[in-house]
């Protein structure tokens, strides 16, 4: 990685003289050159550098565009071990050879990533379609030393870190023990079904079959969410007749200039704008209703239709009609954060690794929710203490965030108000540009600024995984083209049923 850090510095610094379109030209063509580079590097690293790029590629404040297509390879594309082995694996585990247990078992791996990868099957017993999830065999001595050699590289280069470091690595081991997992899956499995059954679907495990390296579960029929993304996209793109790279430009910088009026009072005032720009602005403004018409009229009027026909006229079979389920972003998003509010603050049990390599869009309309090996869980007494912090924040009531932070221990060198007030906000709420008041800054820049400040000594217990779902769902709100999401305000009404 030492060259592309040189590469960085001297474009960086050969670019100080340039414009800013000049610059953006120079580090797009570096970009271009160097992310399927960093790609090979982590291929070839495995173990935890794949989940260091996992979540740096849902975070558009943090990666360019060009490494974020690159690396979100990393969800669940890694490659595979060959199908041979995986036999080998399983048998050795389950003690039994796998025609006694599955009457179809799908060599071909349905995803793979960093901790292992699952396939297809079909139960012997029942009949029932499942998915087994496989431990690879060195991830456990890869993981401890991966972590060794980045918690000596963080003590020499950011030992600010260092308490954030260590959690993540005690919640991170956590992820191998599959017996876990499974016991985990149920739990949530069951909150959901409760609660959500009609929005979510979390699989179900087959406890008969958990071994410590392997899990069955149930199968959720439906795509992921990039997948159901881009093929929404790419079919209104060629109905509107334009390039989907346009169309997907346009749906970001449309959110995007949005959310900077939203923030910038001095948008007030409005820019200049000459006759062609107001033109082509205008044609933006008409391509972008036209996929909202589209959309709509696909995803709801439609279906309506014929579902109605079928019963009044009852001569169309039953069918999925929609290849992809309904793609209303907002709504999508709003129940991602409600569910895991709900997992976070009411059940006191969540994932705290939803990425949109483990969100589905399932065939019967519903979200599907997997791979539950970041699960933590907490006391009733801290969700009390995480619901007060949560109304704080959504209430914009510093001096109420101050003190319940500090109360639920966090620690830093000089504790000023205004550092500690940032810290819970960035963390567990939000990171528009009203938090975050230097453009030029992303997320972990500031998060470098604020440690130069007052060096943090310790976060409250539990704090940093809850900061990690919160930031990997504003981290869908950013690649789902949505304006900077408030987990705080998503998470308000049930703050109420704690407090």
């Amino acid at each position: 990685m030492f060259p592309v850090y040189v590469r960085y510095r001297w474009v960086e610094w050969k670019t100080k003289s340039l414009s800013e379109e000049a610059k953006s030209r120079e580090f797009e063509a570096l970009h271009a050159k160097d992310a399927p580079k960093v790609l090979e590097t982590i291929l070839r690293l495995r173990g935890i550098f794949i989940k260091m790029g996992q979540f740096a590629c849902t975070r558009a404040d943090i990666l360019p565009e060009t490494y974020r297509n690159t690396l979100s390879f990393l969800f669940d594309q890694v490659p595979p071990l060959p199908g041979p082995e995986v036999r080998r694996i399983l048998e050795q585990s389950l003690g039994m050879p796998l025609d006694e247990v599955f009457d179809l078992f799908d060599e071909k791996a349905l995803g793979s990533a960093s901790v292992g990868q699952v396939h297809r099957a079909t139960l012997k017993a029942d009949g029932r379609k499942v998915v087994v999830k496989m431990q690879y065999p060195d991830v456990e001595s890869l993981f401890r030393t991966d972590f060794q050699t980045l918690h000596a590289f963080c003590k020499l280069a950011q030992p600010e870190f260092l308490p954030v470091f260590d959690e993540i690595e005690k919640q991170f081991m956590s992820e191998l023990d599959f017996e876990r997992e499974a016991a985990n899956l149920a739990i949530v499995s069951a909150n959901m079904k409760r609660h959500y059954h009609d929005q979510v679907e979390v699989p179900e495990p087959i406890s008969s079959l958990t071994r410590p390296n392997v899990i069955v579960m149930t199968y959720l029929d439906g795509i992921k969410l990039l997948d159901g993304i881009k093929a929404h996209v790419e079919k209104m793109a060629s109905r509107m007749g334009v390039p989907m790279s346009v169309l997907l430009e346009e749906l970001r910088s449309g959110s995007s200039q949005q959310a900077q009026k939203d923030s910038d009072q001095s948008a007030k005032a409005g820019p200049v704008i000459n006759s062609k720009d107001r033109v082509r602005e205008l044609r933006r403004i008409a391509r972008l209703a036209r996929f909202a018409v589209l959309t709509a009229w696909e995803d709801y009027t439609l279906p309506l239709a014929r579902t109605l026909w079928n019963w009044t006229v009852g001569v169309i079979p039953a069918l999925h009609w929609r290849v992809v389920p309904s793609l209303d972003f907002k709504g999508i998003m709003s129940t991602l954060v409600k569910v895991h509010g709900h997992q976070v603050l009411v059940d006191g049990v969540f994932n705290a690794d939803a990425h949109p390599g483990n969100i589905f869009l399932l065939r019967d309309g519903r979200i599907g929710l997997i791979d539950y090996g970041q699960v933590s869980n907490l006391t009733p007494e801290q969700r009390v203490q995480y619901a007060k912090l949560y109304r704080a924040l959504a209430d914009n009531d510093k001096e109420a965030v101050e003190k319940t932070f500090t109360d639920m221990g966090f620690k830093s060198e000089k504790m000023l108000p205004e550092v500690v007030y940032k810290q819970a906000v960035i963390n567990l709420d939000r990171d528009g540009p009203d938090v975050i008041p230097d453009p030029s800054m992303n997320l972990q820049q500031y998060n470098e600024y604020l440690a130069k400040v007052d060096k943090t000594i310790t976060f409250p217990e539990g704090s940093l995984m809850i900061a990690r779902c919160s930031m990997l769902l504003r981290g869908m709100g950013t690649l789902l083209g949505l304006p900077p999401v408030s987990i705080a305000q998503g998470w308000r009404q049930f703050t109420e049923e704690q407090v």
